[in-house]
């Protein structure tokens, strides 16, 4: 369709749901802007408008708008922004409500009243009356909030099987098209739109409910007989809502169909009004400043592609080299052997990926790997651990402190690094995102072409051949089989919790707010000054372990600069292809470990006078302080100002750990990881140390 939607954001996790569904549905780019983003609707006309005389209409600039769902109540201006304005100001626009959006038309229109029950087709603007008597009233649920509830709704249905129709000529959405009756929902509300018994002169009207449920006697919800409005509509006009989550995955598809049943009324709405307009309504400056800068894009990207950074290298380690008689090392053994030591390492461990396979009974798969054991769960997706270090001449490391701490501290500072040693920083006024999204996205791709390596002895026992083959030269079965993963190397790491300030600026900048709050955001006094929002590390060099089959896999990437066929200079890919040889002399001369742990390393806690390994957690919280707070959070949605609130409470333990005089201190954290993963493993544990100037950081 060529739609121009206007989705409006009332602060709702859910709102690019929808956004995601109506792009399916238009060529047009679907505009999205937040509530409070203007501080009145004439302010957001005007900014459509630029420079020129504001325009009266939307329809110049749109041809539908969404109102999402989100936190609040309709009553509360804070919580509303321009949508109220927005719904008033646009009776000749079609408008679907979602949740918050349909209690917004259900406020709105709730006292509105035809004078002496006129037909839509006879009705005019003077004929809607204001009353202070509610006809319909937004109210909070009868048996308290709804949050995840599956419903079944049944609709309005006339003799055609379309929602009932009071007018023959009047253009109307069948929003329920293609629909059965009593198809199930998600639901998650708190309040609700109820109409009173008589409201047959009201200007809107329920056409769809769900039943109701009641408080017994012994204060719990049974299903009663009355019901509960889940949908209504505009008697004039093309103004539509629904209470439920028709973008929830657990509606499906006649959610989709539902939004599509009103992008498709949105159309012929607009092509019936050109239609009588007896023109096309003019294309809006908004669409025309973006067609042209997409299309200036595009030509700029055509004219100025830049070739990829990298070329991969893979060198497969097989468990069953040598005639089957070699085993490869296990991850932990690895680990311990070429990383433990280094200052900046990463350790993405599957600690449960070998008691998910077992030895198959037959010989000849044992060569192909293990098979999958009956019942775990996580066995396919947990097959696989990954390691690394900042110890290669590509790679770097990021740190990145952002807005939650003091203005001082805040930026992104890059460190290459070399054998250990730091060889410079380079600080950015940028966040972690931007800097990721610079590297990884702008240009033709971040990798070129990926090799495979194998190495064949010579016969004089002097030096290995090396066979380089693109991986491109394989068909698509057997990359799957040669490399079955999709890790490449490139960058690894964290993001804290903190950078949801940054995604909350840039949302808020692409939804039309002008300078974000979070800029001048203060610290708090919790945030530790030391420890990076994000950090990680360009890994061009590092491992993976195969679970299921034992394999081990070298990753080098090298720059994309000198021809791979150039053996003989010393040059970035060179480099590579000799640590990819070193590390599989290292790894084969490791040999079988199967049940060998680098004992050295193993912590000892002395905290516990019994000597046993044993750590007692204190809550920051008191039981009585977080009941309080659960308490509260219950209050807050069954007001409607959340339908999910997440109360945590963390957990704090000190002890001392005896390390032999050869360790460094930042190997203590490694040490607390491993008896973590002994007592607890999990299939997607991971261990990350970040050690500078005497300051450690790691994440596990």
């Amino acid at each position: 369709l060529d739609l121009r939607i206007l989705l409006l954001d009332n602060h709702d996790s859910y709102t690019y749901n929808l956004y995601q569904y109506l792009s399916t549905m238009t060529t047009q780019p679907v505009t999205v802007v937040m509530n409070d983003a203007y501080s009145s609707w004439g302010d957001f006309m005007q900014h459509l408008s630029g420079n020129a005389s504001p325009t009266n209409s939307l329809r110049d600039h749109f041809d539908c708008v969404i109102l999402s769902p989100g936190p609040g109540q309709p009553a509360c201006s804070d919580d509303m922004g321009i949508v109220l304005e927005a719904i008033r100001s646009n009776s000749d626009i079609p408008i679907l409500g979602v949740c918050l959006g349909h209690q917004a038309l259900g406020y709105v229109y709730g006292n509105d009243k035809v004078r002496n029950n006129l037909l839509p087709d006879d009705m005019s603007s003077d004929d809607i009356i204001s009353n202070n008597d509610q006809g319909a009233e937004v109210k909070l649920a009868p048996c308290g909030p709804v949050h995840g509830l599956m419903s079944s709704v049944f609709w309005l249905e006339d003799d055609d099987g379309n929602v009932g129709n009071r007018s023959n000529h009047r253009l109307t959405c069948q929003l329920f098209e293609g629909l059965p009756q009593n198809f199930d929902v998600v639901r998650y509300h708190s309040l609700v739109v109820e109409f009173s018994e008589n409201h047959d002169n009201l200007v809107i009207e329920p056409i769809a409910w769900c039943d109701s449920l009641k408080s017994s006697a012994k204060n719990e919800c049974e299903p009663q007989h009355a019901t509960i409005c889940m949908a209504l509509r505009h008697k004039k006009y093309p103004h539509y809502g629904v209470q439920f989550h028709p973008e929830s995955i657990g509606t499906g598809e006649v959610g989709y169909r539902l939004i599509w049943n009103f992008c498709h009324f949105a159309d012929r709405y607009k092509a019936r009004r050109r239609q009588q307009l007896g023109k096309s309504i003019r294309a809006s400056f908004h669409d025309t400043n973006r067609d042209s800068s997409n299309s200036e894009i595009e030509v700029d990207a055509r004219q100025n592609r830049i070739q990829p950074l990298h070329r991969v290298f893979i060198h497969k380690i097989r468990s069953a080299d040598n005639g089957g008689k070699m085993k490869t090392p296990s991850p932990e053994v690895v680990f311990g052997e070429l990383y433990s030591s280094r200052p900046n390492s990463f350790w993405l461990d599957s600690s449960t990926g070998s008691t998910c396979f077992r030895k198959s009974d037959s010989d000849d798969q044992i060569i192909n790997g293990d098979v999958p054991v009956e019942g775990c769960p996580i066995s396919s997706n947990s097959r696989f651990s990954i390691m690394g270090s900042d110890d290669g001449p590509l790679s770097r490391k990021i740190e990145y402190f952002g807005r939650e701490h003091g203005p001082e501290r805040r930026g992104l500072s890059i460190f290459q690094a070399h054998n250990g040693r730091c060889k410079s920083e380079k600080r950015i006024d940028t966040d972690i995102l931007s800097y990721l999204r610079e590297n990884l996205v702008k240009g033709s791709g971040f990798v070129d072409a990926v090799y495979l390596l194998d190495f064949a002895t010579c016969y004089d026992g002097t030096e290995d051949e090396i066979s380089i083959r693109t991986l491109a030269e394989f068909g698509e079965n057997a990359i799957s089989e040669e490399i079955p993963f999709d890790y490449r190397g490139g960058y690894i790491g964290y993001l804290g919790y903190e950078v949801r300030h940054d995604t909350q600026c840039w949302i808020l900048e692409q939804e039309g707010v002008q300078g974000c709050v979070a800029n001048d955001r203060k610290n708090s006094g919790k945030t530790n000054p030391n420890v990076p929002t994000a950090a990680f590390i360009f890994a061009d060099r590092s491992l993976v372990y195969d679970h299921k089959t034992g394999d081990w896999y070298a990753i080098g990437v090298a720059d994309n600069v000198t021809p791979v066929a150039d053996h003989h200079k010393r040059n970035s890919s060179n480099d590579t292809i000799s640590w990819i040889h070193s590390v599989k002399n290292a790894l084969s001369s490791m040999g079988s470990s199967k049940g060998r742990v680098a004992q050295d390393s193993a912590p000892t806690l002395t905290n516990n006078p019994q000597g046993k390994k044993k750590v007692s957690f204190i809550p920051n919280r008191s039981k009585e302080t977080y009941q309080k707070d659960i308490s509260r959070s219950h209050e807050e949605i069954r007001n409607g100002e959340s339908y999910e609130l997440c109360v945590t409470n963390q957990l704090e333990a000190e002890f001392e750990v005896s390390l032999p005089k050869s360790k460094n201190i930042h190997e203590v954290p490694l040490s607390i990881y491993r008896l973590l993963r002994e007592k607890n493993p999990a299939p997607f544990s991971a261990y990350m140390g970040f050690y500078r100037d005497g300051r450690l950081d790691s994440s596990s």
